[in-house]
């Protein structure tokens, strides 16, 4: 008998574990600020993840909101407040920094899905450069 596929919150906080991991980044050393640019980034995997999985805006919704709380310790009141931040940042005029860093997350979805690990991490690790000071690495 195999394992049952995981449920897509969990798929989610995977995804969200594993791109920290990967790009060996330790949540207790970012600030908000990054931790915002991390949620935007996740914003984009949840995007690609809910389209692929043909999940309605409410379901992808609820999903990057179980991210920011799940992967980035985000409060239900601030993760909610935050994903409206983002869905409003998919218009461009609206947020173009946040709209950026959501379509690294779009790339960032095919580089994890596709074990492209040296590609996410400096996609992901290249925000930090650009947005704010570099996270310090787990290492």
């Amino acid at each position: 008998m195999s394992a049952s596929p995981p449920s897509d919150r969990a798929q989610m906080a995977k995804y969200g574990n594993d791109v920290l991991r990967i790009c060996e980044v330790e949540l207790s050393t970012l600030s908000e600020a990054d931790r915002e640019i991390c949620g935007a980034f996740f914003f984009g995997i949840a995007y690609v993840y809910g389209r692929l999985k043909g999940l309605n805006q409410a379901a992808t919704h609820a999903l990057i909101i179980s991210a920011l709380q799940d992967v980035l310790r985000f409060d239900l009141e601030r993760a909610r407040a935050f994903s409206l931040e983002l869905i409003q940042a998919t218009k461009p005029a609206n947020n173009p920094r946040l709209n950026s860093i959501i379509h690294r997350g779009i790339d960032g979805h095919r580089q994890l899905t596709s074990g492209a690990s040296g590609s996410l991490q400096s996609n992901f690790l290249r925000l930090f450069q650009t947005h704010t000071e570099k996270p310090k690495s787990a290492n």
